[in-house]
């Protein structure tokens, strides 16, 4: 029913970061594996896209369904619904296919959905992001395999942002459709910034000091032509207040908006508008980061940068030509775009999060999805009556 009135409903499936409008100018591609599982494979992106909290409300969700499930595929009025030992062992089964489905969701390695740009000058980015030789990557996540998932998910070029650290020895080779480059996250005082640029390791140690320190790493970026992003969840966590407004001046280049982690995504949508005011006033860019570690292999955030020439370029010019951007262009050097999920309930509200982002999955489901998920729907109660 739910899916059939979702029909009526039609939403896209990415929005515009800054704006919450649509990006008529890019859409989502499924691979057949992708397609064939539908109803799984969407709602492991939905939980990928999740941040703690909605997290938290899931497992509660899955709690709540156990009864229903229960009743439906037991069936009503049997003999044995009240025996200890059927409900153990549904109980049992139930919670065993709920770990099987939400570890899978973690770290199986799923091909991700394909973000597909329909202006040939627009080049898909992602500044930070994470391998195997960071202290918290998943360790069979190298950074062969980082490119790799970038390229599958639509980037025509990434950053890999290993913590405090520069390994180059075991980066991948070259690639005519995906560009992968190195680059740094250093943790600073109260705050991590994301450092693109350099051809070798910068020391975290130089800049200690707090605040001071901070300033004189923004400022010696600035003189050496490098690229600065302030990360998330850091930069809200921590008390900056209206120090955030001085950085540009310090030398920042831009500040992520949206950050794909869990904490990153319990940024405020209030706190967003105020940093992409501090954007647009300084004329410094504001960024997505998908800050994959390794689990969870979907893609919640895009960014969009327009390089005519790119697709014809080597890929050391390609290299300069994001750089020099990135360094020149200011607030409309990118446009960030993400999944279309519906912002986070206030107070007890929160418990209905499930429902409400299956509702939103619904309808920005394509006529091929919606056939697939309404074959899917008439099959497992099936497959529960045999596993029972």
């Amino acid at each position: 029913m739910a899916l059939g009135a979702a029909h009526f409903h039609p939403r896209p499936a990415l929005v515009d970061a800054a704006t919450g409008g649509s990006a008529p100018w890019a859409h989502l591609e499924f691979p057949l594996s992708h397609l064939f599982l539908t109803p799984l494979a969407g709602w492991a992106d939905l939980i990928t896209c999740n941040n703690l909290r909605q997290h938290i409300a899931l497992l509660m969700f899955f709690l709540f369904l156990y009864g229903p499930w229960r009743f439906f595929v037991l069936g009503h009025g049997r003999r044995e619904w009240f025996a200890a030992r059927e409900v153990f062992k549904s109980f049992f089964i139930y919670f065993a296919l709920v770990a099987l489905f939400l570890s899978g969701v973690i770290f199986f390695p799923r091909t991700p959905a394909r973000l597909v740009l329909d202006d040939p000058s627009l080049v898909a980015v992602d500044f930070h992001s994470h391998s195997s030789i960071s202290w918290d990557g998943l360790k069979s996540f190298t950074p062969e395999k980082n490119a790799s998932w970038h390229e599958a998910a639509g980037f025509d070029a990434s950053f890999i942002t290993d913590h405090n650290i520069w390994d180059q020895s075991k980066d991948p080779r070259p690639s005519k459709s995906h560009l992968s480059l190195r680059g740094e996250e250093l943790s600073l005082f109260q705050s991590h910034i994301v450092l693109l640029g350099p051809r070798s390791a910068v020391d975290p140690a130089l800049y200690g000091g707090g605040v001071d320190g901070v300033r004189r790493l923004l400022g010696e970026a600035k003189r050496q032509g490098w690229v600065t992003i302030m990360s998330l969840p850091e930069y809200w966590k921590y008390p900056w207040g209206e120090a955030l407004a001085e950085m540009p001046s310090w030398g920042l280049s831009g500040f992520e908006i949206v950050n794909a982690t869990p904490k990153g995504l319990e940024f405020p949508e209030s706190e967003r508008g105020r940093v992409l005011e501090l954007c647009r006033r300084f004329n410094v860019f504001a960024a997505g980061a998908t800050d994959i570690h390794g689990y969870g292999r979907a893609a919640c955030v895009w960014n969009l940068m327009r390089l005519p020439g790119w697709r014809a370029a080597s890929a050391d010019e390609r290299r300069r030509m994001l750089l020099d951007a990135l360094s020149r262009g200011g607030y409309g050097a990118v446009r960030v775009v993400r999944r279309n999920r519906p912002a986070e309930a206030s107070g007890w509200a929160i418990w209905l999060d499930a429902p409400r982002a299956l509702w939103a999955m619904f309808c920005a489901f394509t006529g091929v999805q919606k056939i697939i998920t309404f074959v899917w729907l008439w099959l497992w109660p099936l497959l529960g009556l045999i596993i029972i």
